[in-house]
């Protein structure tokens, strides 16, 4: 059976255009999800980053610089080298008196500035960038919005679905979540979720890994579990129950989805003040 090196080590090969050159591109071999629920838009990724047989952790749900009127978050799969300078750009142009559909303009006008002017850090293999990407916005006036982008083609607002995942992750996630659970519930909720999901990926999945951040964009407030070991006993609690398979996942959710560590860290759905991100 092949090791987990060697299929890093074969991806690496079939994705480099230029076979004679070592393939040392740092690349995103992850998974990233976002969740459309009644209270706010909650993202969610892995933390590994892979750079040929390597991998570092790393945050990959980062927010945005909060404005009093302009709330967001993003994450990225793909060349890592590109996701951060998008977000570094997506930073720099939003601002707090924007309109949604002005933020939308400034975020896709940013996409295509890295992939029409920044060819040039792609090193010496000259690869194209590659990335997909997912942000969460929230503003004052316009309410919220979930937007999708890849490196090629115009970001998006996913409008239709309540749940949405990219990386190479994104498959077995989407079998878990949409599968054995209709997600119409709180970021609460989406927190649970999106923990039992990205647990079951890293398992199983090679090049995803580390540890699970979260961040839920809602009324006013980027909030996130504080807490480390809130996110372990929930995936130890759910690896104990993938293992048993003797109740149904949507009766694990209600009986965890109380969960005091994890849950709990959320601010309520009338709440509109900023909380720190802990």
């Amino acid at each position: 059976m092949p090791s987990k090196g060697d299929i890093l080590r074969l991806k690496c090969r079939l994705s480099n255009p230029y076979p004679n050159e070592d393939c040392g591109a740092e690349e995103d071999l992850t998974i990233g999800a976002a969740f459309r629920c009644r209270d706010g838009i909650l993202l969610a990724g892995d933390r590994l980053r892979t750079k040929g047989d390597f991998g570092t952790f790393v945050t990959k749900v980062r927010a945005f610089t909060p404005r009093k009127n302009l709330l967001g978050a993003m994450v990225g799969a793909g060349h890592s080298r590109f996701i951060d300078a998008l977000y570094d750009r997506i930073n720099g142009a939003l601002n707090g008196s924007m309109t949604l559909f002005k933020a939308r303009l400034a975020i896709d006008n940013a996409r295509r500035k890295m992939y029409g002017e920044d060819i040039t850090l792609v090193g010496k293999n000259n690869d194209e960038p590659h990335f997909t990407f997912l942000i969460a916005l929230w503003s004052r006036k316009d309410g919220f919005q979930l937007l999708s982008g890849t490196s090629d083609a115009p970001t998006s607002i996913v409008e239709d679905d309540r749940y949405v995942a990219i990386g190479t992750g994104a498959p077995l996630a989407n079998c878990l979540v949409k599968t054995f659970y209709s997600l119409d519930g709180t970021c609460e909720e989406a927190a649970l979720i999106s923990t039992m999901a990205l647990k079951l990926v890293k398992r199983f999945v090679p090049g995803c890994g580390g540890g699970t951040n979260i961040i839920a964009v809602m009324q006013g407030a980027l909030a996130r579990p504080r807490s480390v070991r809130a996110r372990k006993e929930v995936e130890d609690r759910f690896l104990g129950f993938f293992r048993s398979s003797r109740i149904s996942l949507r009766k694990f959710v209600r009986c965890h989805c109380q969960n005091p560590l994890l849950v709990r860290r959320f601010p309520r759905e009338e709440k509109t003040r900023h909380i720190s991100q802990g």
